[in-house]
Parts: C-alpha cells; sequence; structure tokens
C-alpha cells in the first residue's frame, strides 16, 4: 500500500563565496532544539541538525494493524474501540535518525480522531516489540507526550476496567492557608479512583494550599524597611516583633511576605496603640516598636508611642495593659440610645477589661454590667478586684452606654455558610430546622446592618461579608424536650456542628443557667418544657427559649409597654369568660413609638410567638427576639393562650391623628421649622450618613403615624423603626401632609 507521508523538507540554499586570501569551507556544529513540519507536528527539546525533517503517518495498513493488536495482546485497553496507529520519526539526509535524548512531541488533535467522552492511553512499540506505556496529555488541542526513540506510537480508549465515570460527591469549600496549617483549594475527590479535581472538575495533582511563611517584612507607604523578627511561636500564637523604626505621623503600614512583597497581609489593628483603622501612624514616633500578635482569629499589629483620652475599653492580659478607644454613637430603635462603642475585640482566656473613662478618672468593671448579660458566665465572670475576667477565647463586643452607664457584652464568631441545618437531639433523630431569611426591607435586616455597618463597629468585616452575600438568613425550630434531653445544631451541607458555647442568650429563665448545662459537645436541658432554638449564622451563633411548661393557673399574664406613653410599664390582662387559657385585654391605644412584650410565668414572649396566619404586614413589625412594635398607631385587641404559648393581636382601628396646624422637622443637630405648601409642610436640608430625622407637631409632639411615601431612594434614605435614616449624601425636600401624615422625601439634582 502506497505510504503518504507527511514531511516537510527543508530548502536549504548555500551560498558558497570565494573570497581571495580564504581557505577552504569548515563544518559546523550548529544543532537546534525544536523541529516542526507544515502539519503542526512539533519535536522539541532536543539536539537537532537543523536540515532534520519531521515525518508522522497514520498507519492504516491491516497487516501491520493485526501485527500491533497481537503485541498489544496482554496490555489492557478497550479492544472493541478502534486504535490509531502514530509513526513519528526523523529523517537527515533521507535516513532515519533516533533522538540522542528524551524529547517531547506535539501532535494537533485535529490530526487524530478523537472521542472528548473517553480517555485514552498510548503504548510505544519498541524495534524490539517491546511495549512501553508512556503517560500522555490531551485535551482539545494536542496530543502531547515524551519519549527517548522512535517508531510504532498507539492510541488506544481505556477499557471498562480502567475507567468509570467519577463520583464527584460534594465539594469541598476552600480553605486558606494561615501561618498554623495548611489549607486547600475548593475540590472534589472520586473515592472510587483516589483522584483529586479542582473546583472545575478537572484533575490535579495536589489541592493543598502550603502554610504561610513566617519570614515577613514592614513595609512603610509601600517600601520595605525592615524584616520581622519571630519572637516566639506554637500551635495557636506567632509573635512577631521590631524595634528602632522611625515613623511619622499617617505613614502606611503594610505587612508582607518577605519573598513576595507583593503578598500582603491583613490585620487588625490594634487601636489602643499608635495606629488607626486605616491603618496609618496616629502621631510621630522616633525608634517606635512594632509588635504582631497572631491567633488562629488572624493577626493584630500595634505600634508604640500613643496617650490616650476619652473612654476606652482596658484589657490586661498577664501584666500587659492595651486600650481600645471606643467612639461615641447615637441610634434610635424606638427610644433614642447614646452610647460608647468600640466593635469586636479579639480576647483570651484570663484577660481582664473594664471601661475606663480618663476624662474622669473613672472604671466601670463587672457591677456596671448589664443585668440581663450576667448569666452568660461561660463567657465572661466577675474578676477578684470587680473587673470583668473573660472566661474563653472569643470575638467579644464591647458597648457602653454613657447615659446609665451600663456595660452591655455579646460575642460573635466567624461565619458560617450552610444551605441547612438540624437539631441533633442526642439518641432520637435529628429535627429539621426552618430557614428564614429577611429582606433587606425587614426591620430586622435594617436593624443589624445599621449596627454591622457603623463606623464605630469594627473586626467585623466577615459578618458584613456574610451579610451582604447571604442576607439575614436564621434557622430556627420548636421542640418538646425532657429533662436531661442533650441538643447541638448541625450544619448538614457540611456535616459539622456548631460549638455549645457560641450560646448567645438564653430567654425564659429567671436563674442563669439552672435550666441548661453544658455536657460536652451538648447542651442539656434540665427541665420538661417546650424550646425555641434559632440559629443565625452570620455570626455562627444561638438562642434558647424556654416556651413553657404546664398551664399555671395562679401566674399572671402581662403587657409590657416601653414607651413615652403614659399607660407604659406592666398591664395585667384578664381571663375571657369562654377559654380559662386565654387572656386578653381589649381596645388598648398603642403608639407607634411603642414597644411590647407579653410576660407569662416569668418568660417573655414577643413577635415570634404571634400565631401563625395572622396577616401582621400592615399593623405590627418585630422589635428583635424580645420585643414587638406597632406600625400604625391605633387601638388594638390582644390575647395570649397560656397554653399554646401564642399571641393574636388585631388592630381594631386605625388612630385618627390630629391635622397638624403647624410642624418642625428635627433631625440628629437642629430643630427646623417646616412652611406650608398647599396641603403639605416642607423643608429641604443637606443629608449626609449617620444622620436621621421625625417631626414635631403644634403640641410639641412627636408625630409617629407617619408614612413614607413609596418609591423612595432607597440609596439616600431608609426606615428604620419609626425614624428615617440618611445612608447617602444628597440635599433632599421633605414633605408631609397636614392631614394624612404621608411624607415625601424627594432628592433634588
Amino acid at each position: 500500500m502506497k505510504k503518504k507521508i507527511l514531511c516537510l523538507f527543508v530548502l536549504v540554499i548555500l551560498f558558497l563565496f570565494t573570497l581571495v586570501g580564504c581557505g577552504d569551507d569548515k563544518p559546523t556544529n550548529e544543532t537546534i532544539d525544536k523541529i516542526h513540519n507544515d502539519y503542526g507536528v512539533v519535536i522539541e527539546k532536543g539536539d537537532f541538525d537543523p536540515k532534520t525533517i519531521v515525518c508522522f503517518e497514520k498507519i492504516t495498513d491491516e497487516k501491520i494493524r493485526n501485527s500491533v493488536e497481537a503485541i498489544l495482546a496482554n496490555q489492557e485497553y478497550n479492544k472493541d474501540a478502534d486504535i490509531m496507529i502514530l509513526d513519528v520519526y526523523l529523517s537527515l539526509n533521507g535516513e532515519k535518525i533516533q533522538p540522542n535524548k528524551e524529547v517531547t512531541v506535539i501532535i494537533p488533535a485535529k490530526e487524530l480522531n478523537i472521542d472528548n467522552t473517553k480517555e485514552y492511553l498510548l503504548f510505544h512499540i519498541k524495534d524490539d516489540n517491546s511495549v512501553e506505556a508512556l503517560k500522555l496529555s490531551l485535551d482539545d488541542n494536542n496530543l502531547k507526550f515524551n519519549t527517548t526513540s522512535f517508531s510504532y506510537f498507539v492510541l488506544v480508549q481505556k477499557n471498562d476496567s480502567t475507567t468509570h465515570e467519577h463520583s464527584y460527591g460534594s465539594m469541598y469549600y476552600e480553605r486558606p492557608a494561615t501561618f498554623f496549617e495548611d489549607g486547600n483549594i475548593a475540590y472534589y475527590y472520586c473515592e472510587e479512583c483516589g483522584k483529586y479535581f479542582d473546583e472545575n472538575k478537572k484533575e490535579v495533582d495536589s489541592v493543598v494550599i502550603p502554610k504561610l511563611s513566617t519570614d515577613i517584612v514592614l513595609l512603610v507607604n509601600g517600601t520595605k524597611v525592615a524584616d520581622f523578627v519571630l519572637s516566639s511561636s506554637d500551635e495557636t500564637h506567632i509573635n512577631w516583633d521590631l524595634t528602632g523604626i522611625n515613623l511619622k505621623k499617617g505613614d502606611l503600614i503594610e505587612v508582607a511576605d518577605k519573598a513576595d512583597n507583593t503578598k500582603k497581609y491583613d490585620y487588625f489593628v490594634d487601636t489602643s496603640s499608635n495606629i488607626t483603622e486605616e491603618f496609618k501612624v496616629h502621631n510621630d514616633a522616633d525608634s517606635a516598636s512594632i509588635s504582631i500578635y497572631c491567633t488562629l482569629n488572624g493577626l493584630q499589629l500595634s505600634i508604640s508611642g500613643f496617650e490616650y483620652d476619652g473612654i476606652t475599653v482596658k484589657v490586661k492580659r498577664k501584666e500587659e495593659v492595651s486600650e481600645y478607644p471606643m467612639s461615641e454613637i447615637e441610634y434610635n430603635f424606638g427610644t433614642p440610645i447614646n452610647s460608647y462603642i468600640y466593635g469586636y475585640l479579639y480576647l483570651e482566656k484570663d484577660d481582664v477589661i473594664e471601661v475606663y473613662d480618663h476624662d474622669n478618672d473613672k472604671s466601670y468593671g463587672f457591677s456596671y454590667v448589664n443585668k440581663e448579660d450576667i448569666w452568660n458566665t461561660f463567657l465572661f465572670s466577675e474578676s477578684s478586684d470587680n473587673k470583668i475576667l473573660i472566661n474563653k477565647n472569643a470575638r467579644i463586643g464591647v458597648e457602653f452606654d454613657k447615659n446609665t452607664n451600663v456595660i452591655y457584652i455579646d460575642a460573635a464568631y466567624e461565619s458560617n455558610d450552610g444551605s441547612s441545618y438540624s437539631l441533633d437531639v442526642y439518641g432520637k433523630d435529628l429535627i429539621s430546622m426552618i430557614k428564614n431569611v429577611y429582606q433587606s426591607d425587614s426591620d430586622e435586616y435594617k436593624t443589624i446592618t445599621y449596627i454591622m455597618n457603623h463606623d464605630a463597629t469594627i473586626n467585623n468585616s466577615d459578618i458584613i461579608e456574610a451579610l451582604n452575600k447571604n442576607g439575614l438568613v436564621t434557622y430556627s425550630v420548636t421542640a418538646d424536650l425532657k429533662a436531661n434531653d442533650k441538643i447541638r445544631i448541625k450544619n448538614d451541607s457540611k456535616n459539622t456542628y456548631v460549638k455549645n458555647d457560641h450560646l448567645f442568650d438564653l430567654y425564659g429563665f429567671t436563674s442563669n443557667l439552672t435550666a441548661v448545662e453544658f455536657d460536652g459537645d451538648y447542651i442539656k436541658v434540665l427541665e420538661d418544657a417546650k424550646y425555641s432554638i434559632t440559629y443565625m449564622e452570620c455570626v455562627d451563633g444561638f438562642v434558647i427559649e424556654k416556651m413553657g411548661a404546664s398551664v399555671n393557673p395562679d401566674a399572671k399574664v402581662q403587657l409590657n409597654i416601653s414607651s413615652a406613653n403614659p399607660d407604659s410599664g406592666l398591664v395585667d390582662l384578664t381571663k375571657n369568660e369562654s377559654n380559662s387559657n386565654v387572656y386578653e385585654i381589649k381596645n388598648k391605644e398603642l403608639l407607634v413609638s411603642d414597644v411590647f412584650s407579653i410576660i407569662y410565668n416569668g418568660n417573655n414572649y414577643a413577635y415570634s410567638d404571634i400565631e401563625v396566619g395572622q396577616d401582621l404586614v400592615k399593623s405590627i413589625a418585630s422589635g428583635g427576639y424580645a420585643f414587638m412594635m406597632p406600625k400604625v398607631a391605633g387601638i388594638y385587641n390582644i390575647c395570649f393562650n397560656v397554653q399554646t404559648l401564642k399571641i393574636s393581636i388585631v388592630l381594631v382601628e386605625e388612630k385618627t391623628e390630629n391635622v397638624l396646624v403647624s410642624c418642625k422637622l428635627y433631625d440628629s443637630k437642629n430643630l427646623n421649622t417646616m412652611t406650608l405648601e398647599g396641603e403639605e409642610f416642607k423643608y429641604t436640608l443637606t443629608v449626609s450618613p449617620g444622620m436621621y430625622f421625625g417631626f414635631i407637631d403644634q403640641d410639641a409632639n412627636s408625630v409617629d403615624d407617619f408614612k413614607l411615601s413609596e418609591p423612595y431612594d432607597t440609596s439616600v434614605i431608609t426606615m428604620l423603626g419609626s425614624m428615617i435614616y440618611i445612608i447617602g449624601n444628597a440635599n433632599v425636600t421633605v414633605y408631609i401632609h397636614r392631614t394624612t401624615h404621608v411624607v415625601r422625601v424627594v432628592v433634588n439634582g
């Protein structure tokens, strides 16, 4: 059979120069490392004479095919599929030659009959008819392999014993490398063949991201200044130090990998030291000391040379005292609150903290902690000197109400990410938890994002990222539990469990932790009761509320109102004549500024306990886990069933407010007189993020029943409770209708 040989013939034009005084031509030793032919077949990484020719042929002769198949009889491949016999060789001066070392052969895929749904093997039949299995790389573009000699190469399909449909299972999430341990890329793993695949299901040799090098350097304004000195390290802590560094106010401080200065590391600032939240030096410092402290939560950097004033959080760790300046903020969720807030501190077990007023030289310790937080003894307790002793490693938020001198303490953990959760009751079946997604216009979402987005709330970037990515998501379940039942929360999608000490709050308990205790990885309940458990994944924490036990005929049912209403406080509900389990209060007037709940048998019941099926979109809003708020002023009938522990609320009549004779607009800075134009009062002002405003009528009363007209510019304003909050910079004109109290906010320009 006539062979069709695809050869690239190299045309060599020799110029012979006969020059006076020149001797005979001398041979050359020139070689090249890469040659190819017109069909794209390439042989590289060799030492080739420039006149060498690359030849390539697909063998179809039946006698040769039969001979090759006989030689491959003992090899494992799909013998029912067609084979491709490839004759690749080199020719020099009309003779076949062999390479003098290993070379790489690249054949365009278009020259091959490839089924992209199959996997292939490549065998090399040597001159002595021995068979060599070669490692190949095959994609949509090329077949690529290495060889030390040329003869027949046979491309075959894998058979059923050497190929299978990979069982990828669930993807393992990416885990960044840290200074303490390796990380991994996002990957899949086939248990049948033991191979790893990246997130695009492409096979990879390794999924490991090597742990970070402890060789790090200091960059000041982008320029390397010095190498950090590793002073100590163990499995959970690393310390680096630098001394004698001259810094100027405003210098930008960065930390980078020593081998690659473009690889920079994020860090938290120790704002009690000489560095701002913008990672810049507070004030000039000659021969400053710089320390980096690394835990499993990340890096924290501090610089010497800063003095404090105002209100701070003092942290004593062993013999070292650090301070964290608190920022003054004001927010309003029905009642204006002025507080000092730091945000979240990374604290360790046995740290001792206090709030300190430098202006008045006064310390606030354990006796000033909010009484409702005192139950949380596993997180903190009283130190021997009446300060606050931290009982576990945690990221802890600290807030100080300057009006009442009350300290509020809570914890937040690294945001979790899952698609479903269950309540694991030891020795019993899992109970699925219900997913609750709060829309961006809900009071719950506005409340948490207002607090988290506040400039003073720092070290919470992962929480903000989780809220922006997933929204505000909670998972809840109500379960009848017996005394000594043990519970924990399972992340079904990751097959992991929420740690029991991520318990944020307890409701319905009258004496600290007497209703539950920690038992290994579980929380054990100590009383027969119906319990409500709610988990919030953006802070990886949960709350437990005891819904109640058997009906107590002697217990009072009371309406708890907190507002400027003259009737605020506790108001008794009366027993319904036809149903002894129902207590009610009829024709109760509630204002928009009211915040209320039901108190029964020492427990608090609120929005989450409202009977399912009631249409509350218009009338009632959530005030968080512990309260409810009217959306409109009006007359309400409120009932509470002591057997089902459910609340029923009916809006009987919306309250008709007085016609506005005059109106003033108050913002966070001024009280402004509005002018009447037709049936609306109006006022124009320039607003910026953090401001809020409301309205005062002719009797100096707050206009709490106003309704914000939609649509409005959500990039500038938002509703939060009974206030209009500013979230953008703009010049606006505000209108309020004198009879309907409908408010319009028009962005000018």
